[in-house]
């Protein structure tokens, strides 16, 4: 498995991302609000659509990978 993680938009408190996973539709959304250090799916991938595991997962990897590794623009994360 493999997820996909890119910038989308920066303010002062959230982070927005658009994300996919076994694909670059990057067709989801998750934000990160910097104040109470909190992530969420706005919007999920199409894999993780409907898949509360999934989504739990792909915000596990975003939560390690992304907000863990101070923000990047974008970012590829394979596991398996």
């Amino acid at each position: 498995m493999w997820w996909l993680f890119e910038l989308l938009h920066k303010d002062d408190n959230v982070y927005t991302y658009s994300y996919s996973c076994d694909t670059r539709k990057l067709d989801g959304r998750i934000e990160y609000n910097v104040s109470t250090q909190e992530a969420k799916i706005t919007q999920p991938c199409a894999s993780d659509d409907g898949f509360s595991r999934a989504q739990e997962r792909s915000l596990g990897k975003f939560i390690y990978h992304i907000a863990g590794d101070g923000f990047p623009e974008h970012k590829m994360i394979a596991c398996g």
